[in-house]
C-alpha cells in the first residue's frame, strides 16, 4: 500500500494538517520537539488500521479544545487501485461516561447538568415480583412525586 496524500484536522496537536502529494521513497520528518511528527505518523497509521497504535481509546486522539477529529487520506494498492479512507473521532470514551457518572452521581442517584440531560427522567424499578417489587414501587412512586411537575411528564401510574 501507498499513500498517495494524508489530511489531519483536530488530530492530536494538528489543527490542520494536509500533506499532498506524498512523494514515492524514503520520507524524513523533521523538527523540534512538540511539532507533532510522532502524531503524524499516528495519524497515518490510525487511517490504515482505524486504531492509534499509542492509545486504547480514541479520546485522545482528539485535539484539546475540538469536539471532534478526523484522518482522511487515498491509498494506491499493489494492483494500482485508488481506496480513499475517512476516519473520525470524537474523543467519547467509556471512560469518559464512566467520569460523567462518577462526577454527578451519589447515592441517591445520578443527577446530570441540564445540557446533557434536559428533560428526561426514568425510573424503572428493577425487581421481578414480591415484597421486594412493592418496596421498589413504593420508593419509585416516591421519587417521581418529589419531582417538580413543570419539568417532566409523568407515565408512571
Amino acid at each position: 500500500m501507498l499513500l498517495r496524500w494524508v489530511e489531519l484536522r483536530d488530530f492530536r496537536n494538528h489543527a490542520h494538517t494536509k500533506l499532498k502529494p506524498i512523494p514515492e521513497g524514503l520520507l524524513v520528518a523533521v523538527g523540534a520537539n512538540g511539532e507533532g511528527k510522532t502524531n503524524l505518523l499516528e495519524g497515518m497509521h490510525f487511517l490504515y488500521a482505524l486504531q492509534s497504535p499509542r492509545a486504547s481509546a480514541s479520546e485522545p486522539l482528539v485535539r484539546h479544545g475540538a469536539s471532534s477529529g478526523f484522518v482522511r487520506g487515498e491509498f494506491q494498492t499493489r494492483d494500482g487501485k485508488q481506496e480513499f479512507g475517512w476516519t473520525t473521532s470524537w474523543g467519547v470514551s467509556t471512560r469518559m461516561v464512566g467520569t460523567v457518572i462518577m462526577m454527578h452521581a451519589d447515592d441517591d442517584g445520578l443527577i446530570l447538568p441540564p445540557r446533557v440531560a434536559p428533560t428526561h427522567i426514568v425510573i424503572i424499578p428493577s425487581a421481578l415480583a414480591g415484597a421486594r417489587f412493592c418496596a421498589m414501587s413504593s420508593t419509585s412512586s416516591a421519587c417521581a412525586g418529589s419531582i417538580p411537575k413543570r419539568s417532566h411528564n409523568s407515565r408512571y401510574p
